[in-house]
């Protein structure tokens, strides 16, 4: 079955051209606009942002209208889905624009902030006989994928016992770049790591091993010891380490690395085959961060 035939019979949509909103303008929205242009049978038709100007920007590349009403753009004649890429807070609001519209959906994690305004937005477009696909893109990795068949045909035996690992890097541009300042702001993004990166995780863990029926956990953050100056703290070295390079990168002087920290830069110099520097550290760090994770967790038990 090609994509064009694949969308119509997923979203009931006859004829071969089925076009989408895309309502959003940061980071992940061009990937959507890209996606879109190479699927048989789309066609990003509008782009909306409140920022008109960014939403102009990225329609002109894309031969789409831009606008700064999400309301008018759902209300289009040749409108069928949107695909939602905003900040998280705007989620709900926009699922109930679409489910008012009638247009199918796909949004960005998370459906919505908490559970209840989440589902009454899903009942609505459920309501309304629309398709709404949250974004979860592990569940197409293919490992992942290979995993889940092998379960469901009962080759891997019954699973007692599962372990998440994961280790990304968010420094603090993250946050502070232009249009990013909701990514810290708990009220419009909806958490912290959990929410913004360990989700893709969580969905792939219950997707493989079914829900989850009760939840015991602790959780830390990695900040400068009060009183130590730039003295950061190794409870989690590898973060802590990312954290000195970034600072090293920028010029922040003076930054003391502990002994674990140091251990940890010349082991992923080691990795790349060359010396760190002032000029390098903080990209050995992105690049080798995994192994030195695994060292790391060594270190703190040793």
């Amino acid at each position: 079955m090609g994509a064009e035939a694949g969308v119509s019979t997923v979203l009931g949509v006859e004829g071969n051209r089925l076009g989408v909103v895309l309502a959003g303008t940061g980071a992940i929205a061009p990937k959507h606009a890209r996606a879109i242009a190479r699927t048989d049978g789309l066609e990003l038709v509008a782009v909306v942002s409140r920022d008109l100007a960014r939403a102009e920007s990225l329609a002109a590349r894309f031969g789409a209208a831009a606008t700064d009403d999400a309301a008018d753009a759902l209300a289009r004649d040749d409108v069928r889905a949107v695909a939602i890429c905003t900040e998280h807070d705007r989620h709900v609001p926009l699922l109930r624009l679409a489910a008012d519209a009638g247009r199918h959906v796909v949004i960005e994690k998370p459906l919505a902030l908490d559970v209840g305004a989440g589902t009454r937005a899903l009942d609505a477009c459920t309501a309304a006989g629309l398709t709404v696909a949250c974004v979860l893109q592990r569940r197409f990795d293919p490992p992942l994928v290979r995993l889940k068949r092998a379960i469901e045909e009962g080759r891997t035996g019954r699973a007692i016992g599962l372990e998440l690992s994961m280790v990304w890097r968010r420094d603090e541009r993250y946050f502070t770049r232009t249009g990013s300042a909701w990514r810290g702001d708990p009220a419009r993004a909806g958490g912290g790591v959990a929410m913004m990166q360990a989700i893709h995780l969580l969905d792939a863990a219950r997707w493989l091993f079914g829900e989850v029926v009760e939840v015991d956990g602790s959780v830390a953050t990695a900040r400068g010891r009060a009183g130590h100056g730039s003295m950061l703290n190794d409870d989690n070295p590898v973060t802590a380490l990312a954290e000195a390079v970034a600072r090293i990168g920028r010029h922040e002087w003076p930054v003391r690395l502990t002994p674990t920290m140091e251990v940890l830069l010349a082991t992923v110099a080691e990795l790349a085959g060359t010396e760190a520097t002032p000029d390098n550290a903080e990209a050995l760090v992105a690049e080798f961060g995994g192994a030195a994770r695994m060292l790391g967790a060594v270190l703190r038990n040793t």
